[in-house]
């Protein structure tokens, strides 16, 4: 098993460090000479733990998915509305720390700081039932594109799932439901608006 796990770090990490000169920076961040870096890459020596969650982390791996094969991976902090609106509650969590843990799906790129939500209510529906869970990755707004679904937050914190069109000044904010109307807000009435990258049932 440790075998597959540092095959697999291996794999990640020579994707990210094809320019030699990446390695050599790489290295002289973390303190430690590029041949120890490449030992490491081509399976020479598997370092030691501290220096592979270095490693990981300056190249944005997710280390504990690879190690724990998905566990405890991506953590769900809150509930957000696909129907009537209530607040965002995140109840504090730490990053990296839920009240659940689900798997990063086939597909979906990791990048650091992801988190997920779950859905309740039925605007989203017939694409996204209530209790679906989206992955998603926080910070993203400037990501953000014309229809891409996204979770987002208004001046009172309350949290919705919806579809997101832009028109000129304006932020339309759209269920799939064609019962439930349209939201509309100024770029500064919105405190947050992240990406949804994955969906898991």
């Amino acid at each position: 098993m440790a075998d597959k796990i540092y095959d697999a770090l291996r794999e990640e990490t020579k994707k990210r460090l094809k320019p030699r000169t990446r390695q050599a920076r790489l290295a002289e961040k973390l303190g430690v000479t590029p041949s120890q870096i490449n030992d490491f890459k081509t399976g020479r020596n598997d370092a030691n733990p501290q220096l592979r969650r270095q490693i990981a982390a300056e190249l944005g791996i997710n280390y504990d998915a690879i190690v724990n094969q998905g566990s405890p991976g991506i953590p769900v902090i809150s509930y957000v509305s696909a129907g009537k609106s209530f607040q965002w509650t995140d109840q504090g969590y730490t990053s990296g720390d839920g009240f659940d843990f689900i798997d990063l799906p086939p597909g979906a790129k990791y990048s650091p700081g992801l988190y997920a939500v779950r859905v309740k209510g039925d605007s989203m529906r017939p694409l996204y039932k209530d209790g679906a869970t989206f992955i998603v990755k926080p910070e993203s707004r400037e990501e953000i594109t014309h229809e891409d679904i996204v979770v987002w937050k208004d001046e009172d914190y309350n949290a919705w799932v919806k579809m997101v069109l832009f028109h000129e000044n304006q932020i339309i904010f759209r269920s799939l439901n064609s019962q439930y109307p349209d939201i509309v807000k100024k770029s500064d009435e919105i405190i947050l608006m992240d990406k949804v990258i994955a969906t898991v049932y």
